[in-house]
C-alpha cells in the first residue's frame, strides 16, 4: 500500500476484488468519506440513490476543524454501502445502498453493524456472511469510539473473516484454498487510527490484528500539558485488588460500595461528581445508589435536555448531594457543572 496515496486513489488501487469496511463514530466523518467518493463521480457517470442519502443524512457543510467533535451528528446507528466501478470500463456509476453481498465498500458505525448482526441472530433468513470477505478494515478516530461502547468494535471484528453459512452465488472456483482453510483473518489488513492509545486499542491490536505480514505501530509523542494547569487540584488515587481480570468489575463495585460511598454519604459537603467509563458500570452503580436511598441526580447521553438543566440546578443548590453521569455525556456535549 502506497502511503502517499490517500482517499479515493488508495481505494481505487487496493480494492479490485477486496471488500473494504470503514468504522466511524460520527456521521460527519462518514460524510467526508462519502464526499470523497462521490465528488469524483462525474468522470464516470452517476451516483445512484444520492437523493435518499441526502434525505437521510443531509449533505450539510462539513466543518474544517477536526478537533471540534461537537460538530458531528449525534446519531450512532447507520451503515452505507457502495458498489463502484473503479476498474471497469463499462460500468460508469457509484451505487449507494447496494446489497451487502454486491457492495465493494461498507462505511458504518460499530452500532450499525452490531444491529445487523443482532437481527441475523434472531431472524434465520438473515445473516452476516458479508463480513467474512472483509480484506481491508479501517477503524478511524478510535479514540472517539472508546468514549462510546468499545465492546461493539470487538464484536464486529470478531465476526469478520468467519466461514460463511451460505454460498451467496459465489463462484467456488475463484475461492482460494487459504480461505477454505479458515485463514482469511491472516490476510486482512487492519488500520487502527487514533489520537492516543488505550488498553482497549492495544488489546484489539494484539489479539485480532494477525496479518501474516506482521504489524506496525506508529506512536507520536507529545509534550505533557499538566504543568500548565493553573488550578492545582488535589488528586487521590485508590488501588483495589482483584483476583483476575474477569473479576475487575465486581471488585471495583465492591470497593466503591465499602470504601468510597460511606465517605460520600457521611460527608457534610455536597458537590460530588461520579463518572463511569461504561454503561454497564453506570447501571450497576445506579442500582446500588438506589438501594442505599442515596441523594443523587442521574445523567447520561440519553437524558432529555430539560432533565439535564433541572439536575444541574439541583446540583448547584445542593438539593442533590451527588451527581452521577457517564463520561460520554461530558465528551459529546459542552455541558458544565457548578456545585
Amino acid at each position: 500500500m502506497d502511503p502517499n496515496k490517500i482517499g479515493l486513489d488508495l481505494v481505487k488501487e487496493e480494492l479490485n476484488e477486496d471488500l473494504f469496511c470503514g468504522l466511524y463514530h460520527y456521521l460527519r466523518d462518514m460524510l467526508k468519506v462519502m464526499l470523497g467518493f462521490t465528488r469524483h463521480a462525474p468522470a464516470w457517470g452517476n451516483v445512484a440513490h444520492m437523493d435518499r442519502f441526502n434525505a437521510e443524512f443531509g449533505m450539510r457543510k462539513v466543518e474544517e476543524d477536526d478537533e471540534n467533535f461537537d460538530t458531528g451528528h449525534q446519531i450512532d446507528r447507520w451503515a452505507v454501502l457502495l458498489r463502484n466501478a473503479f476498474h471497469s470500463n463499462t460500468r460508469r456509476s457509484i451505487k449507494l445502498y447496494s446489497n451487502f453481498y454486491s457492495s465493494d465498500v461498507i462505511v458504518a458505525s460499530p452500532l450499525g453493524l452490531i444491529t445487523k448482526i443482532a437481527e441475523a441472530e434472531v431472524e434465520k433468513e438473515k445473516d452476516f456472511d458479508y463480513l467474512s470477505s472483509i480484506e481491508v478494515l479501517v477503524i478511524d478516530h478510535a479514540d472517539v469510539i472508546t468514549m462510546q461502547n468499545w465492546s461493539h468494535v470487538n464484536t464486529v471484528v470478531e465476526h469478520m473473516n468467519r466461514m460463511p453459512s451460505k454460498q451467496h452465488g459465489t463462484d467456488v472456483m475463484r475461492v482460494k484454498q487459504w480461505y477454505l482453510d479458515g485463514h482469511a483473518r491472516f490476510y486482512r489488513q487492519t488500520i487502527l487510527l487514533g489520537s492516543f492509545l488505550t488498553p482497549d486499542m492495544n488489546a484489539l491490536f494484539n489479539r485480532v490484528c494477525v496479518n501474516y505480514e506482521g504489524k506496525v505501530k506508529l506512536i507520536s509523542k507529545h509534550k505533557g500539558l499538566l504543568h500548565k494547569v493553573l488550578l492545582q487540584v488535589c488528586q487521590v488515587y485508590h488501588r483495589f485488588e482483584a483476583s483476575s481480570v474477569v473479576d475487575v468489575d465486581d471488585a471495583r463495585l465492591e470497593y466503591f460500595s465499602k470504601k468510597v460511598f460511606p465517605k460520600i454519604k457521611d460527608s457534610l459537603e455536597g458537590g460530588t461528581m461520579i463518572f463511569t467509563s461504561s454503561y454497564f458500570e453506570f447501571v450497576r452503580i445506579r442500582n446500588f445508589l438506589k438501594s442505599q436511598n442515596a441523594s443523587f441526580c442521574l445523567l447520561s447521553e440519553y437524558t432529555k435536555q430539560s432533565d439535564v438543566s433541572r439536575s444541574r440546578l439541583w446540583f448547584l443548590k445542593a438539593e442533590e448531594r451527588s451527581c452521577f453521569t457517564l463520561k460520554e455525556l461530558i465528551f459529546t456535549t459542552d455541558i458544565r457543572f457548578v456545585g
